[in-house]
């Protein structure tokens, strides 16, 4: 497996929660900051590639989110959504066959910060061992 079939599996995973309406791949600080955000939303940002014997470890840091009222009436909410994509996106990598191993300590860090838009949401680290190909692309 590489890079564009793994992205491929991350998306499902994603979907795989039913409310999650923007899948982003990405530095999220450029993705988020514009008006074409679908909430709730997710963004992959891939940190790092290195080979481990014969395996491929990929590590990527998963963000969640959803939009805030003027008020933040909506926080626990919000914070529920994205903790629940991120439930949904782990469990569904974690049984995908293709995926040999997911690290994740599963500690997701909550944040509130302005993009376009007030998100709330977490992010958290997940490293993905898979077989690689031998050859050049899929």
């Amino acid at each position: 497996m590489r890079l564009t079939r793994l992205k491929h599996i991350i998306h499902e995973a994603f979907e795989s929660a039913g409310y999650v309406n923007g899948i982003y791949f990405g530095d999220v600080y450029e993705l988020w900051n514009n008006e074409q955000v679908h909430y709730v939303a997710a963004c992959v940002t891939l940190d790092q590639v290195q080979s481990v014997g014969q395996l491929k470890e990929y590590r990527f840091t998963f963000y969640a989110a959803d939009k805030l009222l003027d008020d933040e009436v909506n926080k626990t909410h919000a914070l529920d959504y994205a903790e629940g994509a991120l439930d949904a996106a782990m469990m569904y990598i974690d049984n995908h066959d293709e995926v040999l191993e997911v690290e994740s300590d599963r500690v997701y860090t909550p944040f509130v910060q302005k993009f376009a838009d007030t998100l709330a949401g977490y992010w958290v680290d997940v490293t993905i061992r898979v077989q690689p190909d031998m050859g050049i692309c899929e």
